[in-house]
C-alpha cells in the first residue's frame, strides 16, 4: 500500500493560542478600576466580574499555513483589480486599502478557529468569517487589533519553525 503523504502533512502540529475580548469596553474599564482601588468592595467588584465574564468572548487561534496566506493574498489581486493609472505598476490608494483590508480580515478569519461566548460555540468557517469581518468593521479598532497581533504572533513563530525545519540537514 502506497504511503499518504497529505496525511503526514496533516499530523504536522501548529500553534495554537487562545484570545478573550469583549465588546463591552466600558465595563472592563470598571473592573480594572475596582481591582486597582484601594478599597476593595469585594461584592461590587465579583459582580462586575461576572458580568464581564458573561460578556466575554475566546477566540480559538491557530497559526496560518504561509502557502493560504498566499493565497488570500493572490485572491485579494484578483478581487481588487488596480485601474489604469499615469504610472507604470502604481496602484491607487483606495484599491490597496481595500487589499490591505481584505488580506487582515481574511488572514485573521483563516487563523480563528472558533469563538466561544457562555458555552455556545461558533465553529464554521464562513460564519467566523463574517464575524470577523464584523468586527473589523464595526467593533472598536482595539478588539480586531488584538485578534490580528495574536495572529501575527503564532504565524511568526510558525514561519521560524519552518525555516528552522527546512534548514536541518538529515
Amino acid at each position: 500500500m502506497p504511503f499518504d503523504l497529505r496525511a503526514d502533512v496533516a499530523e504536522i502540529p501548529r500553534s495554537t493560542d487562545t484570545v478573550d475580548f469583549t465588546l463591552k469596553l466600558k465595563l472592563a474599564r470598571e473592573v480594572k478600576e475596582l481591582r486597582a482601588a484601594e478599597e476593595l468592595d469585594e461584592d461590587l467588584l465579583k459582580a462586575k466580574e461576572a458580568e464581564l465574564a458573561a460578556a466575554t468572548y475566546t477566540a480559538a487561534l491557530a497559526s496560518v499555513p504561509r502557502r493560504q496566506r498566499e493565497d488570500i493574498y493572490e485572491e485579494s489581486l484578483e478581487k481588487f483589480q488596480a485601474k489604469p493609472s499615469l504610472f507604470r505598476d502604481q496602484v491607487d490608494e483606495l484599491t490597496q486599502f481595500k487589499r490591505n483590508n481584505f488580506v487582515r480580515i481574511g488572514v485573521v478569519a483563516a487563523a480563528v478557529q472558533s469563538l466561544t461566548k457562555n458555552g455556545e460555540t461558533l465553529d464554521d468557517p464562513a460564519a467566523i468569517y463574517d464575524a470577523i469581518q464584523f468586527l473589523h468593521d464595526e467593533a472598536p479598532d482595539q478588539v480586531f487589533t488584538l485578534l490580528e497581533a495574536k495572529t501575527l504572533k503564532l504565524n511568526t513563530e510558525e514561519d521560524e519553525q519552518d525555516a528552522l525545519h527546512k534548514s536541518a540537514d538529515f
